[in-house]
Order: C-alpha cells, then structure tokens, then sequence
C-alpha cells in the first residue's frame, strides 16, 4: 500500500486552530500588587520598573534536570508568584472570558482551562532570552501566557516558532491601559530579542487543561474518516503489510501528559480520526509517545576549558563544540501508552523503525528535541544524547499481535502470554507462536514465573530451557523453589536432573538451596531422595577436598534431616580439623542452636544432633577446662617488641611483682606516643596516660588486669553455650 495516502489525508484534516494567539485584554486594572512595593500603576513608569528590579533575582533557565543563572543565555529579572498578587476580582472576571477565547483559537473546544501565575518579568536594556523550549510546570499544563504590561521601550520583539513557521509579537510603545497577550503551546520554540529601551514587563502564567468532556466538532470530517477508515480496512487485511501503523502528531508532549484531554491544536482531531478509524476496523490502537534516542561518544572543546557539560534544546552552534567521534546506542520506539478514554496499559515500549513512521513532519524534523553534552570523566571520553518527543497514533490488528508482541520491551510479553493460556487460545495456528513466545520470555525474562501456563502448554523442554537459564543466570539462591518443584514434578525429577547436576558443585548456595526444598510440605518421595542424592554428591565432594563447608549450620541440618550418620562421623573429623582458637564457642556452638531451632517441629534423625551437640559440649569444655584465676602480684606476662631505651624501660617493669606503675618524666611527646603504640601492637595489659607538663610531658604506665577480663568474658560466655546447648538439646 503507498502510505502517502494516509498521510495526505491526515493532512486534510482542518485543525481547529494555530500554534500561538496574540492580542490585547481589558483596559480593567489588574490590581497588580508586589510585596515590597505595593499597587503597581499602568502605564508603567520607569523609576517603577527600577524599583521591581531591585525586588527581583536574575531569571535562571533549565538545562536538563538542572536550574542555572546565565546571562549569555538568559538576561532578565524575576519576581515570583509568591510575592505578587491580582487583586482586582473584575479584571479576573474578565480574564478567565479572555482565556476562554484563546483557547478555542487554539483549537481547544469543550474544555476548561486554569491558569496559575508564575513569575513577573522585568527587560531592561540588552535583556534577552536565546530560542527554548517551556517546561511542563503544574500537572496537564499545555500552554504559556505572556502578558505584557504597558511600558514604553524598543526591541524585545516575542517570536514563536513550531513547525517551520513563526510568529512574532511586538510590544513596543504601548503606553496606554490595554495589557496585551501573546499564547503559545509549550512544545513551541521561543525567544526574545534584545531589549533596545526602556523597560519591556510581562506576567507569565501556565494553562493547564482541567477536563475536557467533549470531542471538537468532526462533522466537516466525516467524509475523511471514511477514507481514512477504508485505508486502515485495507492496511489490515494485506498481509504484506508491517504489522504496526505508527501515525506521529504535530506536538511534542511528556510521559506525563500524553493523553486525549491534553492534545494540542489539530493533534486532538487527528488523533480523533485514527482511533475511531481503528475501532471501525477492530484494530488495537493507542495514544502514546514515539522517541527517537541516539547516545554518542567524543570530544568537547570550548576554548581552554576543554571538557565542560553543556545541555542545549536545538542550538546546532553549540553542540558543533562536540566532535563525534562513534555511537554507542541507536533506538527508536514507542512508550507511555493510553487508550482514548485515557487508561494506561501494561505495554511498556514497543521498538520502531524510523522508516515506518508516518507524518506531516518527519520525527526528526519536528518539535520535541533534547540533547545533553556531558563532560569527559577519567579515560573516558564526552558523551551526546540526543533525544526526539512526539505524541503519535499506534495501531496494529489482533490477527498481527504475535509480530507484535515480539517488539514489545518488559513484562508485557509475559502478561500477554499468561492471558493466551488463560483465555485457552491454544488452537493448532497459535500453538506455535505461543510456544515461540515463551521461549523469548525465557530468555528475556528468565526470573517471571510462567511454570503453570507452560503446564498447560505442556512443553518438557520449554520447562527445560527455564531451568538452565535461571540456574546458569542467578544461581541456586534465586531459582524459586515452589516454581521448581512445579517443574521437577510435572517433568519427572529424572528428567530433570541432567540439567541440575553440571551446577550443584559450581555454586555455593547449592546445599542451602536443597535444604529449603527439604523444608517443602508438598515435597514428594521421588523428590526427596533426588535431594539426598545431590547432598550426598556436595558432602563427598567436600570430604575428599578436606574443606570445611561455608554453611556449617545447613550441612548438619541436612545430615540429620536425611539420617547420613556416616557423614555425620566425617564432618565432625573435618570440624577437629578446625584450628581457630574460639572456633567451637563462636561458629560451630551457634551454628548448633541454630540448626536445633529451625529443625524443631520437622522429622530428623535425634541422635546425630545429639552426636554433634556432645561433640561441641565437650570441646567447649576442652577449651575452658576451668575459671581463670586473677593475678595475685603486678607481674605481667608480654614484652614490647621494640628494643629503643623506653621500651626496654617497660619490658623490665612488666615482670616486676612489686611495681604497679612507671613514669616518664619530662620528654618529648612523640616519645610517649611511640610507648602507646608499642602497648597497643603487644597487647600486654599495660594502659599509658600523657600529661602535659610544660614544656614536655610526663608519661604514666599502669598495670591493669585486660588479659584476665578478656579470658572470664570468654569462659563465661564458654559455660552459657554449654548451657544453651544442652537446654536445645533437651527441647527438640
């Protein structure tokens, strides 16, 4: 099909209104009052002008997520809506009519619109503002309001650009009582040129659409719907058509407002069209936004500041400062879905071919450009994003929904998916693609559980393929073990087992995995014995290597739980093994209590934990046969490895059984602090206070009993494990 067409028809479609309005409001005074000046009075006069400057800042602008003062891009003061207000309620009146009005010239029927003041502006000379873009500042906000008050100056001529034609507003010399406006969609471009004289100043107010209950007028389009209905008709039923019909709008818009109520101009009616066209061809369609992303990588130079980072709109003469050197990533693709009555979906991106896309202007071309030059950090070299917004139309029929399913991003595959198994859709034509579809799913998405509709499907090998991905991608610890057992039974644990066995001895968390499953209330006979197969596999492995497992609580809860009483013998020869001076007290004592907790209320072999429980008990015992006892004299066991004249110092007083304390009288402090560091590293159970004794200072070494407190703490703590083992022991 040429679709050509479609785009000369979409092109015929009147839009209802134009990009930007201007004119002129009611001679009423708006009560304009500013906190720190009072009652502003029109015309404006400059000495008033000076005085709101001096109330102002220095206006900032958006670069990305940032908010910056630069007056090479932007000069002009600000006043924000916080410190002034209109006062007068008649001239508001007759404010809401005039917005009224504005926006049906903006082809907005059948809706309301709010507005909400934003700053006051205060051009003086050389004031200025380069070409940019408005950001969307209240929720729904669609459109920008510039009211200039009366004041006499030259020059800062408004002009208001969106696709490829411009508006320009002059203000200059109006003197008299009548503010008048100028009002322009966000997307537009826009600029204000120099300001030659006297004082150009403006309200600023955002529109927002608060509803809209109502579709525009279509009746001059009924004859172009038709067509356009007959074109969708005949797109769907060529089957060497695309599967997606992508139709991109005039405006640009954000994930946050692409929706009916908040289409722009002629957007509202060519939108209108589409979908109504797709619903009279049972096709699907949706509203949504249509991105185009491209990310390189190379230099930046400005001047002797080499690497910098900029973020502009469209200033080509800026980014000519980047010189690309590749590009590291290229998409284009659909996201931020909605249905005509403004419901989101569950599709969360859908890839795109440029060449396929459909409009009056090429995305390209048109309005919702972004980019971010970002500096160089490191080896690494600058970087340019660059981005194109549009709203778009996308339409695609049911018979093609497998092709295009196959181009959606995130979970939506899988929603898609479960909902064909739910629904029975497994006829012999769809079997296939259902079948195609969950394999992609595994592999795009190997943690989403599908292990019931691939029940249904019926699939060993599909079950498979989710086993070893899982196990190869996430390791044991994240393979879910209730999905697992839906899979080992419907296949068969021999089935299953040649895709488990290659990583039971390639992953750590292996023995604690098959402990969980052990825990399993539906676990089944079969399963059970696979599951000592495979610990008995991970024990011998670890017997023959002589290394300790990483998990010694799990390894004993598996033993008794599996009744291994050989295996019970050869971990307890590889704990004996273990030469860590507080290894029974502090690692293998816990572990126990924490085996006999978890394995209470389950079915386990009594007498190999008790085995372990008296193998602990009596190695504690061995460990802190008896309380120590308190020194009886001030002879302390140690020496200072340092040999210098104060260390030999302490290692003769240490020994003393007479001589509780030494003193260093009058020496450098640097002296004394070398004592406490070697008092430190030696860990004799000696402390060292420093006294400042001008100009030197005195050092002062007193025996203390730290060795002693440390060896009671350990033989208390000693005769409580011994106690709570026995206490578990009891109890289980």
């Amino acid at each position: 099909m040429n679709m050509e067409k479609l785009i000369e028809l979409m092109n015929k479609i009147e839009n209802p209104g134009t990009f930007s309005v201007g004119g002129q409001l009611s001679s009423l005074s708006p009560g304009l009052k500013v906190k720190g000046f009072g009652m502003v009075s029109l015309p404006i006069m400059p000495v008033q002008a000076q005085m709101l400057i001096q109330l102002g800042d220095q206006a900032p602008y958006g670069r990305g997520e940032d908010t910056l003062v630069d007056t090479q891009v932007r000069k002009v003061w600000q006043i924000s809506a916080e410190n002034f207000e209109i006062s007068n309620a008649e001239w508001l009146e007759a404010f809401q009519k005039s917005i009224d009005k504005m926006g049906k010239q903006l082809g907005l029927e059948g809706c309301k619109i709010n507005f909400e003041p934003y700053k006051l502006l205060v051009y003086e000379k050389d004031s200025f503002f380069i070409s940019h873009r408005d950001t969307e500042k209240i929720p729904n906000m669609f459109a920008t309001l510039v009211i200039n008050l009366p004041s006499t100056h030259q020059g800062g001529d408004l002009i208001v650009s969106h696709g490829g034609e411009s508006k320009t507003y002059s203000s200059e010399n109006n003197d008299g009582l009548h503010p008048d406006f100028v009002v322009f969609y966000a997307d537009c471009y826009h600029e204000v040129k120099p300001v030659t004289d006297g004082y150009r100043i403006c309200l600023i107010y955002n529109l927002a659409i608060a509803d809209r209950k109502q579709q525009p007028s279509l009746t001059q389009q009924v004859k172009l719907g038709e067509k356009v209905s007959q074109f969708i008709q005949q797109w769907k039923q060529d089957p060497q058509e695309k599967p997606i019909l992508t139709y991109l709008l005039d405006h640009a818009y954000s994930e946050k407002n692409i929706c009916m109520d908040n289409l722009k101009n002629g957007d509202f009616s060519k939108a209108s069209v589409l979908l109504d066209a797709a619903e009279k061809s049972d096709c699907q369609a949706y509203l949504c936004l249509v991105t185009y992303y491209r990310s390189s990588y190379g230099d930046v130079s400005y001047g002797h500041n080499r690497y910098h980072k900029y973020d502009y709109d469209d200033d080509d003469a800026d980014e000519s400062s980047f010189e690309e050197c590749d590009v590291s990533e290229e998409e284009i693709y659909a996201n931020s879905f909605s249905t005509p009555k403004g419901e989101n979906t569950t599709i969360e991106k859908i890839s795109l071919e440029e060449e396929d896309l459909l409009a009056r202007i090429p995305l390209l071309e048109g309005e919702g450009r972004e980019c971010s030059i970002s500096e160089a950090t490191g080896n690494e070299g600058a970087t340019k994003d660059l981005w194109y917004h549009r709203g778009a139309v996308i339409i695609w029929s049911p018979d093609d929904i497998f092709e295009v399913i196959e181009k959606t991003h995130g979970r939506y595959k899988a929603v898609f998916f479960k909902n064909c198994i739910q629904k029975n859709k497994l006829s012999a034509v769809n079997r296939k693609k259902i079948a195609q579809l969950a394999s992609t799913i595994i592999d795009q998405l190997p943690r989403e559980d599908i292990s019931d509709e691939l029940i249904v499907l019926g699939d060993i090998e599909l079950f498979k393929k989710l086993l070893h991905r899982q196990m190869k991608g996430y390791g044991f610890e994240n393979v879910d073990k209730h999905v697992f057992l839906k899979i080992a039974d419907y296949c068969g644990w021999q089935t299953i087992e040649p895709e488990v066995q290659p990583y039971l001895t390639q992953q750590r968390d292996a023995i604690k995995w098959l402990n969980a499953l052990l825990f399993l209330e539906n676990l089944s006979g079969e399963g059970r014995a696979m599951v000592k197969k495979w610990t008995l596999a991970l024990l011998q492995s670890s017997q023959e290597t002589r290394s300790l497992p990483k998990d010694i609580t799990t390894v004993i809860e598996m033993v008794a739980l599996l009744n291994l009483d050989a295996h019970a013998d050869a971990m307890m020869a590889l704990l004996s093994e273990e030469k860590h001076p507080f290894f029974n007290l502090n690692i293998y004592g816990p572990a126990l209590l924490k085996a006999m907790d978890h394995l209470r209320g389950h079915q386990y072999n009594a007498a190999i934990m008790n085995k372990f429980v008296a193998q602990a008990c009596q190695w504690i015992k061995n460990d802190f046969p008896e309380a120590p006892k308190k020194p009886e004299s001030q002879s302390r066991e140690g020496r200072l490895k340092c040999s210098c004249s104060f260390c030999k110092q302490v290692n003769q007083f240490l020994p003393d059984a007479e001589k509780k304390e030494i003193i260093f009288h009058k020496t450098l402090k640097r002296n004394l602090m070398h004592i406490e560091s070697e008092i430190a590293n030696s860990g004799v159970d000696l402390a060292i206070s420093i006294v400042k004794v001008a100009p030197s200072f005195d050092g002062i070494c007193t025996k203390n009993q730290k060795s002693h407190n440390a060896k009671l703490q350990s033989y208390n703590a000693a005769q409580k494990m011994l106690q709570d083992l026995q206490t578990g022991m009891d109890a289980g």
